[in-house]
């Protein structure tokens, strides 16, 4: 994850899923839709005015949701972006 400060009174966030994590858009698209999901879900945790870039690996494409979750959460923690 990539993180930046702005002058907004919200986070905006942006997910990346390369050719390189997977061939097929299918794929692709599936672990772009749960990052989402998982953003959506705690948005009212994260702090307001950041900009968030959650870069993925062909790892992430393993994982079951509740793993994703926690490592996405995981990620937000080390950042300090979680209240």
């Amino acid at each position: 994850m990539k993180v930046r400060e702005n002058a907004l009174p919200h986070s905006r966030f942006g997910v990346v899923v390369g050719v390189k994590v997977h061939k097929r858009a299918v794929k692709r698209n599936l672990l772009r839709r749960r990052i989402r999901e998982i953003l959506r879900k705690h948005l009212a945790e994260i702090k307001p005015g950041y900009d968030v870039m959650v870069l993925t690996q062909t790892k992430a494409l393993e994982l079951e949701y509740k793993e994703l979750e926690a490592q996405v959460l995981s990620c937000l923690t080390k950042l300090q972006l979680i209240a």
